[in-house]
């Protein structure tokens, strides 16, 4: 079967929960809402992919404990391939405790990494990965994420990176994308300069034909080697941002697929992020199609 996506990365659980203000040391307090959701880049991505109608499949590992079960059982409800996400016997899971604070819907989260070892070529599949629209990778699985951008690469299948962290090697898999999609922090660090200018022509160089910088509630900045726009962020009742940028990955991922101009991606990637952002969790509010549709009828970014 050839998918309209395909993701290689990461796959976690978060536990979540709202406080009325982030706690001082030695504080107790009553939390106001609870929930536990899947997490991970590439993993939401594949969520997002799949709740707008995309034929979505993920390589990723859990361990086979609880956390991984509630995982793979909970991207398999959305929609999301799962053949080739595999449970590692007698291994943790990745897992996440996330605090958001009610007044301002920003995050702090801690995490454990889980025990289990990294995602192999041989977990790979290089037919399913050719044949793919696109291919949406994360910097959590840095080797097989390299082996399949080259793949990817090879076949003319677009490659979006979620330049989420600068980790040993990240520079091996930055050639090979044809959108690095992160922070500043991510393209500052990565060329080593404090001009976000200089970082984003760096990463041009590098080779990916598209960078976008995103900027939470300041919307993002997109540039090309021909052009640079800036696209304000949709303005909603924000309740959490968690999550909010592997949803942006994953509706990029569509436009990608469907051939829409930058623009155009980057303004209905920025509203299906904005919607998410309405809900706790970094999957509850992920929309469908109709209602990120529905939204940007009546709303423009800004």
């Amino acid at each position: 079967m050839a998918f309209d996506v395909v993701g290689v990365g990461a796959s976690a659980l978060d536990y979540l929960c709202v406080v009325p203000s982030p706690p001082k040391p030695d504080e107790k307090m009553r939390m106001e809402d609870f929930s536990v959701q899947g997490g991970g880049p590439a993993a939401t991505a594949m969520v997002t992919a799949a709740r707008l109608g995309l034929s979505a499949c993920l390589f990723a590992r859990t361990g086979s404990d609880s956390m991984g079960h509630f995982q793979l059982a909970e991207l398999e409800r959305e929609g999301v391939d799962v053949s080739y996400v595999s449970q590692v016997e007698g291994a943790s899971s990745v897992f996440a405790f996330v605090m958001v604070d009610r007044k301002s819907g920003y995050r702090s989260i801690v995490y454990n990494g889980g025990t289990l070892p990294p995602l192999a070529e041989s977990d790979l599949r290089q037919d399913v990965i050719r044949r793919a629209g696109c291919l949406v990778v994360d910097p959590y699985e840095l080797g097989a994420a390299t082996v399949a951008s080259a793949w990817a690469r090879e076949a003319s299948i677009p490659v979006i990176l979620d330049a989420d962290a600068v980790v040993p090697g990240v520079s091996q898999v930055v050639p090979l994308c044809d959108y690095v999609i992160g922070p500043a922090e991510f393209a500052t660090a990565f060329a080593e300069t404090r001009s976000l200018k200089r970082a984003v022509e760096f990463l041009l160089s590098y080779g990916p034909s598209v960078v976008i910088i995103t900027m939470g509630e300041k919307g993002c900045q997109c540039f090309t080697r021909d052009e640079r726009f800036s696209v304000p962020a949709y303005k909603v009742d924000v309740v959490d941002t968690t999550g909010a940028g592997d949803v942006f990955h994953g509706a990029c991922a569509l436009g990608v697929v469907r051939g829409w101009d930058l623009r155009r991606i980057v303004e209905f990637a920025s509203a299906t992020a904005a919607l998410k952002c309405t809900s706790l969790g970094g999957r509850a509010g992920i929309p469908r199609l109709a209602e990120v549709e529905r939204f940007m009828l009546h709303q423009r970014p800004g």
